[in-house]
């Protein structure tokens, strides 16, 4: 099931790093949790970015609740791609399995 706050969350390569933005503005997600986590209230944020919606913010928590949802991570082999360090990783989240790459440093 897809959250409909998600698609406030928007991505391009080309804009602020490819980092999420809320609703394509040059608001990076991060840069809201960051506030939020500092101790600042939803109604303090909304203040201070006046076009900014209570949908905005809790799309931003949406979005960051996502990777705690995995419900397993499960080593599958070494990537020969990368170095000898990296590891290619199985996923398994509510939506399917997903892979990922992740370096060992």
């Amino acid at each position: 099931m897809t959250d409909p706050l998600l698609s406030r969350i928007t991505i391009d390569p080309a804009v602020c790093h490819g980092k999420p933005r809320i609703r394509g503005r040059r608001y990076p997600a991060e840069v809201r949790l960051d506030l939020l986590s500092s101790g600042m209230t939803g109604d303090d944020t909304l203040a201070d970015y006046e076009d900014l919606e209570r949908d905005d913010l809790l799309a931003v928590l949406a979005y960051a609740a996502r990777p705690v949802r995995t419900k397993r991570i499960q080593p599958v082999g070494r990537d020969g791609l990368n170095s000898d360090d990296s590891l290619k990783l199985l996923l398994t989240r509510p939506s399917g399995w997903v892979s990922l790459h992740a370096s060992i440093e």
